[in-house]
């Protein structure tokens, strides 16, 4: 990964580590906009991820694509495991209109595209 790529990753797992607190506390609207920021973080890791790997494809970096796409395959786990902990979350509070995603963060726009 490159540096801007493992920002994203450290500051959406920081995120991801607060919303782990908060929902422990119960707080649950904290909890939802805490996984909603790691998701888009994590979302944009992989988008840069997959751009970088489609424009720098070359048959002497197969070995290194291989460990690249073992990469973006936790990352997307990771991304799927806390978008599916927000949405049992905000199940709660759809009815009430309390919680706002961004877009790309729930629905199909997050769906895993690898």
């Amino acid at each position: 990964m490159t540096l801007a790529i493992d920002e994203f990753v450290f500051t959406a797992l920081a995120h991801a580590r607060q919303a782990v607190d908060l929902d422990n506390k119960f707080d649950t609207s904290g909890a939802i906009t805490e996984y909603a920021q790691a998701v888009s973080l994590l979302r944009s890791a992989i988008d840069d991820m997959l751009q970088r790997q489609s424009s720098t494809r070359h048959p002497e970096m197969e070995h290194y694509e291989s460990g690249e796409g073992e990469e973006l395959r936790r990352l997307q786990t990771i991304c799927d495991t806390y978008r599916v902990r927000m949405e049992l979350l905000s199940s709660r509070y759809r009815g009430e209109g309390v919680v706002q995603f961004p877009k790309g963060v729930t629905g199909e726009d997050s769906k895993s595209h690898l």
